[in-house]
């Protein structure tokens, strides 16, 4: 059987997206290249289904260490009704380049896997600067205000339990379009449902123990981020 060197396949890849318009400058500070624009470029490739399937999954691991954001494309089964996908911010798209900041919060289960270096190592290999960071834990209080777009929904007082539970690992991480990229590196709430490589993937347990938290919206994230830093 043929054995793929992947680690060179990845950057045979890389280098057709230079060539397709992706500067080396727009590469390292994290480009958004589609999913469609991969495909396109595999096809060019020797790949079986199989090697394309492995690939791709391989492609979204990498995402998180050569600093090019994939968008997978894929949908939201089982995503909470009053959460957005991801790149969908309240408030519309954040102009290239802005710098933002936007709240990540490792969830008691990743804290106590001790997931908080790999969590927080992958916003930083993309690009992220952390800000500020601290340990903490919510009150139920606490928990109730920052989830409480949530508050009608059957599943709201179980959260709160959950996030009060425990310690958490709360960061400001600023970048451009800080909010879409946070997002897209954690993946969907659903683990099941989250794209291979993202965080939510890797390390997700349940719809509840998903490991990271990241603000939805540039207005979400002011108010959360006023809410864990603000209260101190």
């Amino acid at each position: 059987m043929q054995t793929i060197d992947y680690g060179q396949l990845a950057r045979d890849i890389l280098l057709d997206l230079l060539g397709l318009g992706l500067t080396q400058r727009r590469v390292s500070e994290g480009s958004v290249v589609s999913m469609t624009t991969i495909t396109s470029v595999l096809k060019g490739h020797p790949t079986t289904a199989r090697t394309y399937a492995r690939l791709r999954a391989y492609s979204q691991e990498s995402a998180l260490t050569t600093g090019v954001t994939i968008v997978p494309g894929r949908g939201g089964a089982g995503r909470r009704s009053s959460e957005r996908r991801p790149g969908k911010s309240k408030g519309g798209r954040t102009k290239v380049g802005v710098m933002v900041r936007t709240l990540v919060l490792v969830k008691p289960d990743g804290v106590k896997r001790n997931l908080v270096g790999a969590c927080l190592a992958a916003f930083e290999k993309a690009g992220l600067a952390v800000k500020d960071i601290e340990l903490i834990t919510l009150s139920p209080e606490r928990a109730r205000e920052l989830y409480r777009i949530h508050r009608d929904e059957p599943y709201f007082e179980s959260l709160v339990g959950y996030m009060s539970s425990g310690p958490v690992v709360a960061v400001i991480f600023e970048g451009p379009d800080a909010v879409r990229r946070v997002r897209e590196i954690m993946g969907d709430t659903d683990p099941a449902e989250a794209a291979p490589g993202t965080l939510r993937a890797l390390y997700g347990e349940t719809v509840e123990s998903n490991t990271v938290h990241g603000s939805d919206g540039e207005e979400v994230a002011a108010r959360e981020l006023d809410i864990i830093f603000g209260h101190r």
